[in-house]
């Protein structure tokens, strides 16, 4: 996508979804599931980026710590806790 595409992800992103939502991005109240899957599909389409929903798992080995939302981390840290114990009863 390159500059051009974060360009205009960027300015899809600040004409299509609430003000709010860049300063508390992580308030579940602000979009629902459905509309922030169609969210997604839209940024990463008006970026020229094409990605079925099946590949959205790509998006995490570009994302920063801070932009993971904690409750994902927290439920991928339980998962890794589950796998350590399962490998030390064995």
């Amino acid at each position: 996508a390159g500059e051009a595409g974060v360009a205009a992800a960027t300015k899809h992103m600040e004409e299509q979804l609430p003000a709010v939502l860049f300063d508390q991005p992580f308030e579940a109240t602000i979009v629902d599931r459905t509309k922030g899957k169609r969210a997604v599909a839209e940024i990463l389409t008006s970026a020229g980026v094409q990605l079925a929903e099946t590949e959205y798992h790509q998006l995490a080995s570009s994302m920063k710590p801070g932009e993971i939302h904690p409750d994902v981390i927290t439920m991928l840290n339980i998962i890794a806790d589950r796998f350590v114990e399962r490998s030390r009863d064995r």
